[in-house]
C-alpha cells in the first residue's frame, strides 16, 4: 500500500463550543421579549374583550368604562397576569440560551427591570393601598420568579446538548 501525501489525515472533526454569550446582550433581549411579548398578548386581550363586549350590545363607553374598573382577581386580571408571567418565564428562557449558563446576577437583573414596569404604573394607578400594594409585590415577585426559573430551565436544556468537554486527562 502506498502512502499518498497528498491525502488528509483521517480523524473526527469536532467543532469547538462557542463562547458564551454577553450578559448584557442576553438581559436587553430578554427584556425586549418580555415586555413586547406581554404588551402585543395585552393588546390582543384587549381586542379580543372589545369585540366581545361590543357584540354584547355595550356601546364604546360603556366598554371603557368597564376596562378601567375591573375588579382584582377577575378572570381578565388573571389572563392578564399569566400573559405577562408567559412572557416573562419566555425571556428569561431566551436569556439563558444566550448565556448558555446558568446565571442568577443576570436573571435577577432581569426579572427586576421586568416586574419595576407594571408595579410602577399599578401601584400609581391605584393610589397606594395597602392592599392592592401587597397583591402588586406579590405580581412582581411571581414575574422575578417566572424570569429566573425560564433562565435555569433554559441554561439546563443547552447543558444537555452541549458537546462533551474533554480535558488532557480524560485522553
Amino acid at each position: 500500500m502506498i502512502d499518498d501525501p497528498y491525502t488528509p489525515p483521517e480523524t473526527e472533526l469536532i467543532e469547538p463550543p462557542k463562547p458564551p454569550g454577553s450578559a448584557f446582550k442576553a438581559v436587553v433581549i430578554g427584556l425586549e421579549v418580555d415586555l413586547g411579548g406581554s404588551l402585543l398578548g395585552s393588546i390582543v386581550l384587549a381586542i379580543l374583550l372589545f369585540l366581545v363586549l361590543r357584540a354584547q350590545g355595550m356601546n364604546v363607553s360603556q366598554i371603557r368604562h368597564f376596562a378601567h374598573n375591573l375588579p382584582e382577581f377577575s378572570w381578565l386580571w388573571q389572563l392578564s397576569v399569566a400573559n405577562g408571567l408567559c412572557f416573562s418565564f419566555l425571556g428569561g428562557f431566551i436569556a439563558a440560551r444566550i448565556l448558555q449558563r446558568w446565571s442568577l446576577p443576570a436573571s435577577g437583573v432581569q426579572g427586576l427591570l421586568s416586574a419595576l414596569p407594571s408595579f410602577v404604573t399599578d401601584s400609581l394607578k391605584t393610589g397606594g393601598d395597602p392592599e392592592t400594594l401587597t397583591v402588586l409585590a406579590c405580581v412582581a415577585l411571581l414575574i422575578l420568579l417566572a424570569v429566573c426559573f425560564g433562565t435555569w430551565l433554559g441554561s439546563r436544556r443547552w447543558e444537555k446538548n452541549a458537546p462533551p468537554v474533554v480535558t488532557a486527562s480524560s485522553e
